[in-house]
């Protein structure tokens, strides 16, 4: 979702979108940001955006802080959230330090 998900200040690498830059692309450069994108193909990202299926009924909403499994470290932030009748829970995107 464009401005929760993905936004200007965010690379398709960060967003784990990396399918969507050709081969030679990611290889020969020629768009705006190629510099950023190479290194961070080459040398990786500080933050990788995740989905997340939750339990109960109510959805994490934007700005929800993620914590490690113990509880003890905020390591990310939820970025949409909302309820799959699909899946029949909530489920929600976000970026965590990698």
């Amino acid at each position: 979702l464009y401005g929760h998900d993905l936004d200007e200040t965010i690379t398709p690498i960060e967003a784990a979108l990396n399918w969507t830059i050709s081969k030679r692309r990611r290889e020969q450069g020629g768009f705006l940001g190629d510099g950023v994108v190479k290194m961070q193909l080459a040398n990786g990202v500080s933050k990788k955006r995740v989905g997340l299926g939750l339990k109960g009924k109510a959805p994490a909403r934007e700005g929800t802080k993620i914590f490690s499994a113990d509880g003890a470290t905020e390591i990310g932030v939820i970025t949409s959230g909302t309820f799959s009748p699909i899946l029949k829970r909530p489920v929600s995107m976000g970026y965590v330090a990698k």
